[in-house]
């Protein structure tokens, strides 16, 4: 898949495993949505010659904060993006430290595993919380990562992959009803949203449904993906 939109909510504790902590990664490296020592964030799509490459400036990203993060890429359209929002603010365009197209044919990572919270190889783990991570196959406009930010569900039939990462049972039920389901390595389940609610909305025969909520909060429920070592992808290897 060489054109995509990475969105997910994450609170880190560090910059991870190596300065270098995933988000999510395709072939341990081809594909990525990381985090740096620096606190950037960062979007990298390998190419024969030169990657494709966005960094966010130093200390854009926040230790300790939950925060609402979307990578894209295009191989037509150019460079990667990155983009933030928070819980007090919308999600916006980030100011880059670099941005590179890079040169090349795309890397192939058709037979690779698609993992979050780490790579393939278990060596950029990331050290925090995930939460609502969605993998479309389209570039998405501000405004629909916006809806997104807030919960709701854009783009039924461009959404490859929409993991509420739950954290409990392996495996780990794919919501965009594509059936990509991820296998659980050593996750630590965390009850509590990242300070919105999520109200998923479905179409077509299963009409609407809701999350259902917390007693405690009042507030539809919502587990967050602690410590983690990996989910890896081994369904469909296309992206």
């Amino acid at each position: 898949m060489n054109t995509f939109t990475y969105t997910a909510w994450v609170n880190p504790d560090t910059s991870g495993e190596g300065g270098v902590g995933r988000i999510c990664d395709k072939t341990s490296g081809s594909k990525v949505l990381s985090w740096l020592s620096t606190n950037r964030l960062r979007c990298l799509v390998a190419r024969m010659t030169t990657n494709a490459n966005a960094e966010s400036n130093d200390n854009e990203m926040v230790l300790d904060v939950w925060q609402f993060v979307a990578g894209q890429f295009n191989d037509v359209a150019g460079f990667p993006k990155l983009f933030r929002g928070s819980i007090a603010a919308e999600v916006a365009e980030m100011t880059y430290a670099a941005q590179t197209l890079g040169s090349g044919t795309i890397s192939s990572d058709s037979a690779g595993n698609f993992v979050l919270g780490n790579n393939s190889g278990g060596t950029a783990t990331w050290d925090g919380a995930l939460a609502d991570f969605r993998l479309y196959d389209v570039i998405l406009s501000l405004s629909e990562l916006k809806a997104i930010q807030r919960g709701w569900l854009v783009r039924p039939e461009a959404l490859r992959l929409w993991q509420m990462l739950y954290g409990v049972v392996s495996p780990e039920p794919d919501w965009s009803g594509n059936a990509n389901n991820g296998t659980l390595t050593g996750t630590i389940q965390v009850d509590g949203p990242p300070g919105r609610v999520v109200v998923p909305i479905w179409h077509g025969p299963r009409s609407v449904q809701r999350v259902p909520p917390a007693p405690s909060v009042g507030h539809p429920t919502m587990r967050r993906w602690g410590g983690v070592p990996g989910m890896v992808y081994t369904g469909r290897r296309t992206w």
